[in-house]
């Protein structure tokens, strides 16, 4: 009989949802339950005893001396009626003897005891013996995907009978909503598509509370014939084409994917990217090959690139040392508190035409400039402890190279797992000493081919 229902995968994929829908049922049929949300102030110990008391006092369990770990155990263990006990959040628990304690729980949990764990991240406890005894369930992220029926069903219960398939026809009605001219449908059904490979995960993409948005980036032949700016104020206003073609592919998130704020988007803050985000690469200016050759493309051919990308980050150098100016940009690409350097996903990098030019003047590829970001955008294991990884500190390696020992506090992080996953396009207006950088979420960035009939 299984002691432990664990319950382990990334956010977004409904742990807590489906552990409510459990303890309801529970509840229904008469077992008594107690529940739990963890953060990080419950690595106190005596925090920790005084809610878990309180929650188990629910259920009936109370130890005759508060405060005690020993009376706490002792009295789970005492206790004769069929009970679950529910720990959500569980990676926030990163203090040893707390975990050390839950361990305890588990293992003189009585007959009819159960404890339910809903966890990021695989949680420190003695899993290998509780596996070969054929004592806990495992519920990983393939069972808590939703197949095409249980969506259908789960929209339908939720009042999205109305979401259908992103035709189109449907595709075209929102980019009329969004004021597009005809001739712009190609990009936006590319970037549709795009959005649609696993590798850039839309679903985990808009379900976050991170504070990104894809971000539609359009470079070749395509950008001149349909005037998509990459050049002055290039992510403000001004152009017709990136105001109605990011707005469309918004829109088509909304209407047709039912990413609603609030709902299933859950972004702590958003930014103004959320309303439109889309920008061209400025070939004319670019000294280097074309974004999309990078994915292995033709440079006549014309693209689209989708990214999950924070708001740019503004990178300002007057001077015109190559080496100098690529310090700065290392800098500030690894920023404590930049979700970047705990996912370790793809990240982008938009270099201003001053700086293209001495750098390309200087004899430096993006090849070469993506080694330099790589070797130097890093931070030690003790200064991201300070930054509160997500995935909690005991598996804060989970995403960062196998090259990484977690466990050696001098030891540096890159911002990214390998030199290829820091993409660099060039934009922006003549003249000015800047350039941005773009943190991204974790996904991988996708490269389409827009097909011209």
């Amino acid at each position: 009989m299984a002691r432990l229902l664990l319950l382990q995968a990334p956010a977004g994929f409904g742990k807590t949802t489906a552990m409510l829908q459990f303890r309801a049922r529970l509840q229904d049929q008469g077992v008594a339950t107690a529940w739990l949300g963890l953060d990080n102030a419950d690595n106190d110990l005596s925090r920790f005893l005084s809610n878990v008391e309180a929650a188990l006092r629910r259920v009936g369990i109370a130890p005759q001396r508060p405060g005690s770990p020993h009376d706490l155990v002792k009295a789970i263990a005492a206790f004769d009626e069929a009970f679950v006990f529910f720990l959500d959040d569980f990676e926030a628990l990163q203090e040893p003897v707390v975990v050390e304690l839950v361990q305890e729980m588990l293992e003189h949990l009585p007959r009819q005891g159960r404890l339910a764990i809903g966890s990021r991240s695989v949680p420190a406890l003695s899993l290998g013996r509780l596996r070969a005894r054929g004592q806990v369930v495992e519920i990983g992220v393939d069972a808590l995907r939703m197949n095409l029926d249980e969506t259908r069903d789960f929209l339908r219960l939720r009042g999205y009978a109305h979401l259908a398939p992103a035709t189109v026809e449907k595709i075209a009605v929102n980019a009329v909503m969004a004021g597009c001219l005809p001739e712009y449908m190609p990009v936006i059904i590319t970037a549709i598509q795009a959005m649609m490979d696993d590798r850039f995960n839309l679903r985990g993409v808009m379900c976050s509370t991170g504070i990104h948005t894809p971000l539609v980036i359009v470079s070749g032949p395509i950008t001149k014939e349909l005037d998509i700016n990459g050049g002055y104020n290039c992510f403000g206003a001004g152009w017709r084409a990136n105001a109605t073609i990011g707005r469309a592919v918004k829109l088509v998130l909304v209407n047709l994917g039912g990413a609603i704020p609030g709902e299933t988007n859950k972004a702590t803050f958003g930014h103004p990217g959320a309303y439109t985000y889309c920008v061209a690469e400025d070939q004319e200016i670019n000294p280097w090959e074309p974004l999309h050759t990078d994915a292995g493309l033709v440079a006549s051919d014309s693209a689209v690139t989708v990214f999950p990308a924070e708001a740019p980050h503004n990178i300002m150098y007057h001077d015109n040392q190559p080496r100098n100016f690529l310090k700065v940009l290392a800098d500030t690409m690894c920023t404590l508190g930049n979700v970047q350097m705990y996912v370790s996903g793809d990240t982008f990098v938009v270099i201003g035409p001053e700086h293209a030019r001495f750098l390309s003047d200087g004899g430096w590829r993006k090849q070469d400039i993506r080694q330099f970001l790589f070797e130097h955008a890093r931070k030690t294991v003790r200064e991201l402890r300070r930054g509160g990884p997500p995935q909690g500190d005991s598996d804060r390696g989970h995403f960062w190279p196998r090259f990484v020992d977690a466990n050696d506090e001098d030891q540096t992080v890159p911002v990214v797992r390998a030199a290829d996953r820091i993409h660099i396009m060039v934009a922006g207006g003549r003249g000015g000493p800047h350039s941005a950088y773009l943190p991204g979420w974790g996904s991988r960035r996708v490269t389409l081919k827009i097909e011209q009939s």
